[in-house]
């Protein structure tokens, strides 16, 4: 087989796995899906002209770290496991699909066995990308009053919070977050409750709220005096889930 065409069909079987990943975490960009494209054809052709050590199972599950590294990029890194997994269900499902339409030139049994793999990868894939799309880390811009703030937050289905008198979603953030630009007045309060207890946060209404070049559907903003679980300090609500 020529260079041209081992390159051809490798990059043909890894786009669509890194493509899909990256929508799975929502961290799709063309420029980060050539860069980890790039990387898996240099580690393709090191494999194909040297086998020992390149096609050793250590160094394959090395390359998962950088090459899901650019895929989502360095904002995103606290997802880099998550998208690591991804990727690996991803290559075994590839490498069932390879061996299955092999079965057409070697009908045995080894042939078949890798091609088994399908079914493991692709229930992994498709759990891991459930559950992905219930909770997710997004980065927006919200503006007030002339002023922005830039900030990551966590997209939870969970959060069904709305504000009682206008029935819009809340955003809730660490107050200490949005500070330099809160507004003087004009603030509501909004009851919550859940497991960890139950209370009232103020909140405000920003002029507007964005994801990227989106902008989000018109919301509130809780503001929450104690800082919230997890690494984000923002946590959205469901109804932005479905303009990210």
């Amino acid at each position: 087989m020529s260079i041209e065409r081992f390159l051809a069909v490798n990059l043909m079987l890894d786009l669509p796995l890194l493509a899909l990943a990256a929508r799975a975490l929502h961290a799709f960009r063309w420029r980060n899906l050539l860069a980890a494209a790039a990387l898996t054809q240099l580690w393709s052709v090191l494999a194909a002209v040297h086998p020992v050590p390149w096609r050793s199972p250590p160094l394959q599950l090395m390359l998962l770290a950088p090459t899901a590294l650019l895929l989502i990029g360095r904002a995103r890194w606290r997802r880099l496991g998550e998208a690591m997994l991804l990727l690996g269900a991803g290559g075994v499902l590839a490498s069932g699909w390879a061996a299955t339409l092999g079965l057409r030139a070697a009908l045995g049994l080894r042939a078949a066995l890798p091609a088994a793999g399908v079914v493991p990868a692709l229930a992994m894939l498709l759990g891991v990308r459930r559950r992905v799309r219930e909770r997710w880390e997004a980065d927006f811009l919200l503006t007030c009053g002339g002023r922005s703030a830039r900030f990551t937050a966590l997209v939870d289905t969970g959060n069904q919070l709305r504000e009682p008198l206008s029935g819009l979603p809340v955003l809730i953030a660490e107050d200490e977050l949005l500070r330099p630009i809160l507004p003087r007045g004009g603030f509501r309060s909004v009851a919550y409750g859940g497991v960890g207890g139950r209370g009232t946060l103020r909140c405000f209404r920003p002029e507007a709220i964005w994801c990227g070049r989106r902008r989000m559907p018109d919301a509130w903003v809780a503001l929450s005096p104690a800082p919230l679980p997890g690494p984000c300090r923002a946590i959205a609500p469901c109804a932005f889930a479905s303009h990210i």
